[in-house]
């Protein structure tokens, strides 16, 4: 089988989302060929509706991305201010 596996580290609230205990180093996640963004973090469990910032390899990215072998995937929650 083959497939990808990304570095993924979510910040904040989104914690509980995490791959793994370790949320503050990241966790990895082993994804199918051709997973997009949207892919991985539906595998995590994170609801759609969820107020995200993504960035791959720190450049902020749109969830239709398609992630690459050892790609880091960092999620911030959505700043809001007033």
């Amino acid at each position: 089988m083959t497939g990808v596996r990304v570095r993924v580290r979510l910040f904040s609230h989104l914690v509980r989302w995490a791959p793994s205990e370790a949320a503050a180093e990241g966790g990895i996640l082993d994804l199918p060929e051709g997973a997009t963004i949207r892919v991985a973090l539906a595998g995590l469990g994170m609801p759609t509706s969820t107020p995200r910032v993504v960035t791959v390899n720190d450049t902020n990215s749109d969830e239709g991305h398609v992630l690459h072998d050892g790609d880091s995937l960092k999620v911030f929650p959505l700043a809001m201010g007033g």
